[in-house]
């Protein structure tokens, strides 16, 4: 499948291998007994279909924007079996939380990072409780200081572990 992505260019460059391992590293920054997340600009479903398979007892919320991903996505879950804990929801995302099918905010939100920070957090807010925490996955070698002086208020400076950013509200 992320062959196929990769093929129609929802997916970058990189090995299926590095990628995989890129968003496993999501599940060392999820805290045990998560419940449920939403994946942010899931694009092929990168972090978000990884995430559902190496965790079996999470909700998987993938959020995109374009019709032509969210139609592929609802294939990958279909072929991976995971229709009953993975489901798509296509629109920008400050509309999607708006919708009466998105079902409320959720605890923790995941992306690849997409865009500055001011852009992240601006689509990610509405999909989040307030206690909820951000993960971003971060260049190999970053120390952080990209989010330095960017930050909306209300959040602290990200801890930076196994190249996940983890953003939480003061």
């Amino acid at each position: 499948m992320l062959d196929r992505a990769r093929s129609v260019g929802d997916l970058g460059p990189e090995s299926n291998d590095t990628v995989i391992s890129q968003s496993l590293k999501f599940v060392e920054a999820i805290p045990p007994g998560t419940a449920e997340i939403a994946d942010l600009g899931s694009g092929a479903g990168v972090p978000g279909l990884v995430l559902a398979l190496a965790l079996p007892q999470l909700q998987v919320r993938l959020v995109e924007r374009s019709q032509k991903r969210c139609d592929g996505l609802v294939l990958a879950i279909g072929k991976l079996g995971l229709s009953d804990r993975v489901k798509v929801y296509c629109g920008e995302a400050q509309k999607v939380a708006r919708s009466a099918e998105w079902p409320g905010g959720v605890s923790i939100v995941v992306c690849r990072s997409f865009s500055p920070i001011e852009g992240i957090f601006s689509a990610a807010a509405p999909l989040m409780n307030p206690d909820a925490i951000l993960l971003v996955s971060e260049p190999p070698d970053s120390d952080g200081s990209r989010w330095a002086g960017n930050l909306p208020k209300d959040f602290a400076k990200p801890s930076i572990a196994s190249g996940i950013a983890l953003f939480a509200r003061n």
